[in-house]
């Protein structure tokens, strides 16, 4: 290695100066824990790499596992220990050492037993001592001296066990002696060394000292007499725990987790070996490092690395002689400053071979160019056209986009004036800006619009500055960035999209909720109440056949006869003031007219001619027919656009009602009738929700005799506010607005679970929609229903209406097929009511067939209903299907029919419709 004089003062200074720094630090921060644990590492590891065997003097009789077995107890009898010191002594042992404690009282017999045989010891047994707090209360501690009882401790000699872990836990010393009431107490390691006993100070414990070297033997051994003779010959025995299970274990370097007895061994060990390590003395060992360093100081290496290498190797030959000093001559030398100060030098040489000033600047350099780097990639594909301009109004970044956005004409580079790129209402944005930030003003940037001529036409920019602050060595500078971009597509979309919201697509009216904020708006400007005072009329229009024309014609053809009928509403009369779109054929118009009670009704029969007058599209001619409910508006009435509206939709309702075309004036009464459904169409969804829907049931019965067998369940819903609603009523609303699915699961649910409650097995009569066939599946339904019940298929059945079977498919045909299958019964329910055809009775899987009540009401007063019903008895015969007549009131109805052979009856004659219990308590008193 190449070495050269270090011919630089200033960093001999330097290095000279960072020794004498890190070693003034070391001798201040001797003392801290790091600097102890440093030492503490690097001694363990010198012990470790140089074991050595323990002297045999002293063997550990071990109160192992097999002892503890073969005993059975533990603390053991007194005696044994009496027994432990006989076969000793028979032994030849020459001192005999106990860590068991025995300062407690046990058996009086057990304990004379171990005090005679330590009388016949002479003498030659040690037993434990050993200090211990007096007290729980810190306030209140004092260290006393336990020992063995006296009977005990009068026949033996006594010495300290105390073993006292460091703070990490870890143990690595032992005292000479403890301090006693008459004086120092020797620990057990000093009187099996035969040391002198008097010295209160600790000695460090050599654990190079193989603790697999120690003789060990067994109690269990020793007193089955199987000890081999001689094998403790003039030997000292230490008799303590080895066994797990008695928690006697301490951690220890190099040798981990070992018994206490064998921590008081290796203690003795190091006395009887004189292995009690020596400090060295520390300022030799800083001598010698100064010397090293001074040549390293005026000879260094070259190079860095040599350096590193140089200390390093002084590290090293620094450890060599602490290692050979510990292994023969039990000399320890404490070297963690001397790392510490190596360490130092190696740092300081690191820093000033590096120049840190300089490395940090060309770092700073390198950051700043990275930094601009990027900045301009940013700006370069930002969408957004960029300019940054110093406070003289100069380019100092510039975009791209910026050429697009606001076209100057042509290409300006870096340094120009930003009033070349520009327009001119910017310019002056920004040098007021620049004002404002000079005068200590916070400016937060803003988006802001301006509009720009342009070959197409104007063009709309969106544009925000941002000013910004700058710290130079010559003082503080600011800047202004202008980001920039064409929203002009952005805003014509933004118009069509406000268009579309406001205005119909297809025909250009408005929509409803333009047409209530315009409507609105109008009222808001109409003068006070007056004689001359205008009214202002609404009216909702619905084109009638519309959806006939769409279909045969074509879309098409519906689109342009939409377009022409609003065309027709704008144009139709002066007094028109809007006219929207509501629906597919649905419009509305507001229109101002005379006070004339008469005027609004002549203006709907005048519109109703005119657009009944055939439209002529293309080669095709489309006649449609109007329908206008329409209502009034007048100064005083308080009544706001959407309620005007609702008022002139109300009156459409009625309007439709009319065969062809017509008109009806908004009626309050009829708005009541309508509110009314619409309210209970809300509350319907509810109303099983609250419990409010139930379920009654009317009596069926054998026509012969009266005999109870079935009834049919009927649904009712009571209302808190509206009241008891007509099933007339609901049910029709439910079957509008999709419920009536729900509702029919769980009416067929409740019948079946209250027909389980009965006492007799009587059936149970339950009406199906027409949707939940078409919409619904009813199969799964009803089975779903029998499964949860466990009521028996054939008590159940099914009262079908006649509507149903207008769907002819095979879709029914087979739902019918699928219940028939289940199990139940089917009904045809009203009968004689609606589209009422023979074919379907022969061709369905009928089993029952309901007469409607309005033949059966006039029966003994028409001869006409009883053909009728005398014909229908003759059909039901012929096709083996059970005929029952509902509406029977009297005896005579119910004698007829029951001459005539119709077989089942239902009516208040036999029971008006009752709830659960009712019906229960009927069929269990067996009375009608």
């Amino acid at each position: 290695m190449k070495l050269r004089f270090a011919g630089s003062p200033r960093r001999t200074f330097i290095l000279m100066a960072s020794l004498a720094a890190f070693l003034l630090a070391g001798y201040l921060f001797h003392g801290m824990n790091y600097v102890r644990s440093v030492d503490a590492f690097l001694t363990e590891n010198r012990m470790a790499f140089s074991p050595r065997r323990a002297s045999g003097g002293i063997a550990f009789l071990a109160i192992d596992k097999k002892s503890l077995d073969t005993i059975g107890v533990w603390p053991w009898p007194r005696s044994i220990h009496g027994q432990i010191v006989d076969e000793l002594m028979k032994s030849g042992v020459r001192d005999i050492a106990f860590d068991i404690d025995f300062s407690a009282r046990s058996d009086p017999a057990q304990d004379e037993a171990f005090a005679a045989a330590l009388k016949r010891a002479g003498g030659a047994v040690i037993l434990p001592a050993f200090l211990q707090s007096s007290a729980a209360e810190r306030s209140r501690q004092q260290l006393s001296l336990t020992s063995p009882i006296p009977e005990l401790a009068d026949n033996a000699w006594l010495g300290a066990v105390n073993v006292i872990p460091g703070m990490d836990g870890v143990v690595r010393d032992m005292p000479y002696a403890v301090p006693a009431p008459d004086g120092p107490l020797a620990s057990i390691p000093t009187l099996l060394a035969g040391n002198e006993g008097n010295r209160l100070e600790h000695f460090p414990i050599d654990f190079s000292i193989n603790p697999a070297t120690v003789p060990v033997y067994s109690v269990s051994t020793l007193l089955a007499g199987k000890l081999s003779k001689g094998a403790l010959d003039g030997k000292s025995v230490l008799v303590g725990a080895h066994a797990v299970e008695l928690k006697d274990y301490f951690t220890v370097p190099v040798h981990g987790n070992i018994p206490g007895p064998m921590v008081q061994i290796l203690a003795a060990e190091t006395l009887l070996q004189n292995r009690v390590a020596v400090p060295a003395n520390p300022w030799l060992a800083g001598l010698a490092l100064s010397v090293a360093l001074a040549g390293f100081f005026f000879f260094k290496p070259r190079r860095l690395t040599g350096q590193f290498l140089f200390l390093a190797a002084t590290g090293l030959v620094f450890e060599g002689v602490a290692f050979y000093l510990y292994r023969d001559h039990a000399i320890a030398l404490h070297t963690a400053l001397i790392h510490l100060a190596l360490v130092g030098i190696a740092f300081s040489r690191t820093v000033i071979e590096l120049d840190i000033r300089g490395w940090l600047l060309k770092m700073a350099a390198i950051e700043t160019r990275n930094t601009r780097q990027i900045l301009e990639q940013v700006i370069n594909d930002n969408s957004d056209a960029i300019l940054v301009a110093d406070e003289d109004g100069l380019l100092i970044e510039i975009s791209e986009r910026v050429y697009s956005v606001f076209r100057p004409g042509r290409q300006v580079g870096l340094g120009a004036p930003m009033a070349q790129v520009l327009p001119e209402r910017l310019q002056a944005e920004a040098q007021s800006i620049f004002e404002r930030v000079r005068s200590g003003e916070v400016v937060m940037p803003a988006v802001r619009e301006i509009v720009l001529p342009g070959d197409g036409g104007s063009r709309c920019i969106e544009y925000s500055i941002t000013p910004s602050r700058l710290e130079r060595p010559e003082g503080v500078a600011f800047v202004i960035c202008v980001a920039a971009r064409d929203i002009t597509e952005r805003r014509r979309q933004q118009e069509a999209l406000d268009r579309l919201s406001r205005f119909d697509q297809l025909t250009g009216a408005l929509r409803e909720t333009e047409f209530v904020t315009r409507l609105d708006k109008l009222l808001a400007e109409q003068p006070a109440e007056s004689a001359s005072a205008p009214v202002i009329t609404v009216y909702s229009l619905n084109l009638h056949r519309f959806k006939t024309i769409n279909t045969t014609l074509g879309r098409d053809v519906g689109d342009s006869l939409l377009t022409l009928v609003a065309r027709t509403l704008e144009t139709y009369d002066p007094g028109v003031l809007l006219v929207g779109r509501t629906g597919g054929d649905s419009f509305c118009l507001a229109r101002r007219g005379s006070r004339d009670f008469d005027d609004p009704a002549k203006f709907a029969e005048s519109l109703i001619r005119t657009l009944g007058i055939p439209f002529l599209i293309g080669e095709h001619r489309a006649k449609i027919g109007v329908h206008i409910g329409f209502a009034l508006w007048e100064p005083t009435s308080g009544t706001d656009a959407a309620t005007l509206l609702d008022n002139a939709e109300f009156a459409l309702d009625e309007a439709r009602a009319i065969n062809g075309s017509g008109w009806t004036r908004f009626d309050p009464a009829a708005s009541d009738r309508i509110t009314r459904w619409r309210e209970m169409e809300r509350e319907l969804w509810r109303a099983l929700e609250r419990n409010e829907i139930s379920v009654t049931y009317q009596p069926q019965v054998a026509l012969k005799d009266r005999r109870l067998i079935g009834v049919e369940a009927l649904v009712r819903w009571n209302h808190p506010q509206l009241g008891q609603i007509s099933p007339g009523d609901f049910v029709q609303i439910a079957e509008a607005n999709g419920f009536v699915e729900k509702l029919g699961q769980w009416v067929l649910w409740r019948a079946c679970d209250d027909a389980m409650s009965w006492a007799e097995p009587i059936t149970v009569a339950v009406n199906v929609s027409p949707l939940q066939f078409t919409r619904g599946d009813v199969v799964s339904d009803v089975a779903q229903a029998l499964a949860q019940s466990n009521l028996p298929p054939d008590r159940l059945q099914l009262e079908i209406t006649e509507s149903t079977f207008l769907d002819q498919s095979g879709d029914l045909v087979r739902k019918l097929n699928d219940l028939k299958a289940l199990g139940v019964t089917l009904a045809l329910d009203d009968f004689g009511t609606g589209y009422s055809s023979f074919g379907y009775l022969a061709k369905f899987p009928l089993d029952k067939l309901k007469l409607d009540q309005m033949f059966v009401r006039n029966l003994t007063d028409s001869a006409s209903s009883q053909a009728i019903i005398r014909s229908v008895r003759s059909l039901c015969e012929g096709l083996s299907i059970t005929m029952i007549c509902e509406g029977v009131e009297t005896e005579a109805q119910r004698a007829f029919l029951a001459e005539i052979g119709c077989e089942q009856g239902q009516g208040y004659l036999f029971g008006r419709p009752q709830d659960n219990d009712a019906i229960r308590d009927m069929i269990g008193s067996g009375r009608l």
